[in-house]
């Protein structure tokens, strides 16, 4: 948490009640950096975005594609007012070989990930409130779609602000984003959720 402040330059609202997250899926709760009017802060949402006409604490949306993201009813009113990033220091994913999966870990060598996203506030019927997201996929980079043929939409620093504010043209998203991830083979342990230490 004290690293993500100071790497970022954003103040934590409220920590992240899971600790570090080394292994995240669904349901984790995982920082989520958002823009307001004295900086960028960051607190701990719920991964599955609940679409605005649930009131139950159901799993939600993990993604949305970016083709498609002003098309959806679930997700076009939170671009311009609850974009959001999400911070990682990078991510699985799975290359399938016949009926083998084989664990890759995606990474920048020399910067931490900021994955676009879009959040919400929902109101449940038991009177409680939860904060969700989303994170946004774009088609994969050529260096890496043999690995899979989707990746999060990845931002720099330097977007970081244009995305939460809501001022990156639409045309500019993919474009604007990170290129050229790094990968390698990781052990099958990190299939398993509960599972969570840093050798994975």
């Amino acid at each position: 948490a004290a690293q993500l402040e100071v790497e970022l330059q954003a103040a934590w609202d409220s920590p992240n009640p899971a600790g570090p997250v080394y292994n995240a899926c669904p349901a984790s709760w995982l920082p989520v950096m958002t823009s307001s009017d004295h900086g960028w802060k960051l607190t701990a949402k719920r991964w599955g975005l609940i679409p605005p006409w649930e009131s139950e604490e159901v799993p939600g949306y993990i993604n949305a594609r970016v083709e498609t993201i002003h098309e959806k009813m679930a997700f076009k009113s939170y671009l311009k007012r609850q974009a959001c990033l999400i911070p990682a220091s990078g991510y699985y994913e799975w290359l399938t070989q016949g009926k083998s999966k084989i664990p890759f870990y995606l990474y920048h060598p020399q910067q931490l990930l900021l994955m676009a996203g879009i959040w919400n506030n929902i109101l449940l019927a038991d009177g409680s409130e939860i904060e969700t997201f989303a994170i946004i996929t774009r088609p994969a980079d050529r260096g890496i779609e043999f690995i899979h043929q989707r990746m999060p939409l990845i931002y720099s620093l330097e977007n970081a602000d244009s995305w939460l504010r809501g001022t990156l043209d639409p045309e500019e998203y993919i474009y604007s984003s990170v290129h050229q991830l790094d990968f390698h083979q990781v052990d099958p342990q990190v299939g398993k959720p509960e599972n969570n230490f840093a050798s994975l």
